[in-house]
């Protein structure tokens, strides 16, 4: 990979979510802790970075609610504003921290599986909202970034096949 991959690439990371995050439900009552998970429709994810292109396939339905702190066939693109002092964001199939998502680069003829690791923390009030439209107002650049995470890993976390620095994070809403 590293013929098609040189430092200074750029990488993109697209996708289109739901408009609205969704209820988490913990001993019956609603969880409402500084995160925003919005269901990733997980057939419109892509990556790109060099001359290698990675996608998702297609996936059931996210489940609603998901189950707080478990893995699901679904993928989310989570919100964090003050939590616990810190905001952020991340893709994840876990709604409530960070985990890796699967992908499957375009074209590779090997046995080798791919996952993603994708998340970014700031300084508290960098995200104004965790409603998606306010916080796709500005541009998330290395002001008030404290740490990020964009990897893609081979079969095993610590097969890391690219790891990429965020200049900037743009959120777009349909017009």
């Amino acid at each position: 990979m590293s013929d098609l991959v040189k430092v200074g690439d750029t990488v993109s990371l697209t996708f289109k979510t739901l408009p609205a995050d969704v209820d988490r439900i913990a001993l019956g009552f609603e969880v409402r802790d500084g995160i925003a998970p919005f269901p990733i429709c997980n057939e419109t994810l892509s990556l790109s970075f060099g001359g290698v292109k990675a996608k998702m396939g297609p996936a059931p339905p996210p489940k609603i609610p998901p189950p707080v702190g478990k893995a699901t066939d679904s993928t989310y693109f989570a919100l964090v504003k003050g939590r616990s002092v810190n905001d952020g964001f991340f893709i994840s199939t876990i709604v409530d921290e960070p985990s890796p998502f699967p992908l499957v680069l375009d074209g590779a003829k090997t046995s080798t599986t791919f996952s993603g690791a994708f998340s970014a923390r700031y300084k508290r009030n960098t995200i104004p909202s965790l409603d998606l439209k306010t916080a796709a107002k500005k541009t998330y650049s290395t002001d008030g970034q404290l740490s990020t995470e964009f990897i893609v890993n081979t079969n095993f976390a610590s097969g890391v096949a690219l790891r990429a620095t965020l200049d900037s994070v743009k959120i777009t809403m349909p017009k």
